[in-house]
């Protein structure tokens, strides 16, 4: 929280979370330990299918236009040496899509940006459903994952003056990687399977399918009910002015309340804590840059 200005600051808009914060973390620590340039591995999901809804939307185009196909990949999941991990991903990424898909909080947003069509239903997260899995990985490189991931890290490092590089953005891997069926990359609930093979001459087997890799991910839910509760619970009892004519305060604060009240730990995709911390950040930003 010492940091949180300084690091908007930075960024010049509200940060969609706290691992961006984490981020920034990583390259302040490259600084003091007198590292100018770091190499960065964004792109490489994008480009090779890492993240789990890429995955989810191949299985099911498989299912209905290749059924037999479909039954042959899940089974060898199952057996030794797949990777279940996927079942596992599976609902709660259903749930995610469902919840965006309902857009349970569209009430928070008050006259006139609700009425102007800030709260319509359409959304990544429903659109991306109609793609195919070709067009979700053209989607994942242009407009959504990669665009704003370059744009995080880029704030980051030049806060402490670190220059990022980025192999898998060469140019040249970017356009082969297109003319690759992107079920290439799914094998056995193994995403990313071209970058796992290739590397099997220079990377020990236990590395290249370990199953702990983890982003830049921190304790977001945990520190909302906890270590931050006292300065959340402060702000959304009297946010900002400029806030008030853009946010419906008294929902907030229902939000708020119920997410302190929950038992048990809060899913790392739960839409509503996410909401909290962009909605927290959103006020400072204003605030911070005073905008009228």
């Amino acid at each position: 929280m010492e940091e949180h200005d300084s690091f908007l600051y930075q960024h010049d808009e509200p940060p969609a979370s706290l691992s961006i914060f984490a981020g920034s973390c990583v390259m302040r620590l490259a600084r003091e330990a007198g590292v100018p340039v770091v190499l960065n591995g964004q792109g490489g999901d994008e480009l090779f299918g890492g993240y789990w809804p890429a995955y989810l939307l191949w299985l099911r185009s498989a299912l209905v236009s290749h059924p037999l196909t479909f039954t042959h990949h899940v089974a060898r999941m199952l057996l030794p040496g797949g990777n279940r991990e996927i079942f596992r991903q599976l609902i709660p990424h259903w749930r995610l899509y469902r919840t965006r898909g309902a857009r349970p909080h569209r009430g928070l947003l008050r006259p006139p940006l609700s009425d102007a069509g800030y709260t319509i239903n359409r959304n990544w997260a429903t659109e991306a459903q109609s793609l195919s899995p070709t067009a979700y990985r053209l989607s994942e490189i242009r407009r959504i994952h990669l665009p704003r991931l370059l744009k995080w890290e880029d704030r980051n490092s030049m806060a402490h003056s670190i220059e990022a590089r980025y192999p898998f953005l060469d140019y040249r891997l970017v356009e082969w990687i297109g003319s690759v069926p992107p079920g290439l990359n799914f094998q056995r609930g193994w995403n990313k399977w071209l970058i796992r093979e290739s590397l099997s001459h220079l990377l020990p087997h236990a590395i290249r399918f370990r199953r702990d890799k983890l982003g830049f991910e921190t304790p977001q839910s945990s520190w909302i009910r906890r270590e931050l509760r006292p300065l959340l619970s402060s702000w959304a009892g009297l946010p900002s002015e400029r806030f008030r004519d853009l946010v419906n305060v008294p929902k907030l604060q229902v939000l708020l309340r119920r997410t302190f009240e929950r038992r048990g730990e809060i899913p790392h995709l739960d839409e509503t804590q996410r909401l909290i911390v962009r909605l927290f950040f959103l006020d400072r930003w204003l605030n911070i840059f005073n905008v009228r």
